[in-house]
């Protein structure tokens, strides 16, 4: 979820037509955002946390810790749903040398499983949830090297890409208005063209009633999808890479380079129909640090604004917008390579876990 940072375990965890885009400097400012109400909220994030042996999925509540795994075995939560009183959480835990894909809802855990597959060999992934649909991959064959992107609901497993390409789904959005209810899936496929294989940024869904596999990335340079969201529209927006710096791309238009440096957008979120918020790492003076972008996509120059102090690596991995207030999670690094799971409310960090956690998805909940 690649030349920029990562976090450690889910490297372990987890397999790791051309839209031109506007290249601008990072610290660009555009169209202002809009001021934040005050607002009172529940704050859930998902991630993980190592105390040196064992990696343990984490759910913090407004601050409090709570463990998705057992501790027995390495595992980390990649996404997090709040509706009412159920809480989902998706994680990853591995059993023996293969990675498990696995859903948490209110203390109750289940294994997602693919029909046809034997599930004690084949590697698969749940990296991202919402209203309780999990987006990831599965290993089509013990013994064989493709990956298909699929996602996970009430009805069973569904693959979204074909059996041969290796493609992986990252990222979920439902959105439900008065005029229609859609999902969206962001990931990226390999795609073998003119003797070279190449990642290729996608999204999975459109306006019309019957979903397709849509590619984003062209062939000059690799491109990921990592991040989707449907404004009001309908229209699907997609945050990712190409060609190494960070991009979101929309759904029947034109995409936006966020940076010239080195990055990805990690996750995204839309207000109304144009209002864009973005968040992930850019590469500055030699080390990543956390970025928020934010602004008016049709104007395509968003402002920047660095999360942390700057001063150390860091990381943003998941972002809510509630009545203007920003809340984007991710973790920061100390002085001594020690990393933090915190979140930023309008830029302010709180710190969720001790030496060695990382934040993954966030999900506000407005009192």
């Amino acid at each position: 979820m690649t030349t920029n940072k990562i976090p450690a375990l889910l490297c372990m965890l987890v397999f790791a037509a051309c839209f031109t885009g506007c290249k601008k400097d990072g610290n660009t400012t555009g169209n202002p955002t809009p001021a934040p109400t005050p607002v009172a909220a529940d704050i859930y994030v998902a991630g993980y946390e190592s105390d040196g042996t064992v990696t343990t999925a984490k759910l913090w509540k407004n601050g409090t810790a709570y463990n998705i795994s057992d501790g027995t075995r390495n595992a980390g939560a990649t996404g997090i749903y709040v509706s009412g009183q159920d809480v989902y959480v998706c994680f990853n835990e591995m059993e023996g040398s293969r990675n498990r894909p696995k859903l948490w809802k209110n203390g109750v855990v289940s294994t997602l499983t693919f029909p046809g597959i034997n599930e004690t060999f084949a590697i698969s992934a749940a990296n991202a949830v919402y209203k309780g649909v999990v987006a990831g991959y599965f290993q089509s064959n013990a013994n064989g090297p493709f990956t298909a992107a699929a996602y996970w609901d009430d009805n069973g497993s569904h693959q979204i890409s074909a059996i041969n390409n290796n493609a992986e789904a990252y990222g979920i959005h439902i959105k439900t208005s008065n005029n229609f209810t859609r999902t969206s899936l962001a990931g990226n496929v390999e795609i073998y063209e003119n003797g070279i294989s190449q990642k290729r940024a996608f999204f999975f869904g459109n306006q019309s009633s019957n979903p397709t596999l849509n590619i984003l990335s062209g062939g000059q340079a690799p491109g990921y999808g990592y991040a989707c969201f449907i404004n009001d529209n309908g229209f699907t927006y997609t945050a990712g890479r190409y060609d190494g710096s960070p991009t979101i791309w929309l759904e029947g238009g034109t995409s936006i380079t966020l940076s010239s440096n080195l990055g990805t957008a990690y996750a995204l979120y839309v207000s109304g129909y144009t209002q864009v918020y973005a968040v992930g790492n850019e590469l500055v003076n030699g080390k990543y640090v956390a970025r928020l972008w934010s602004g008016d996509y049709q104007t395509s120059q968003l402002q920047s604004v660095t999360l942390g102090n700057g001063q150390y690596q860091s990381n943003a991995s998941g972002i809510q917008v509630v009545d203007g207030n920003t809340f984007v999670c991710g973790d920061e690094y100390d002085a001594t390579g020690k990393s933090y799971a915190k979140y930023w409310k309008n830029g302010t960090p709180v710190i969720l876990g001790g030496a060695g956690s990382y934040a993954t998805a966030i999900y506000v909940v407005k009192k």
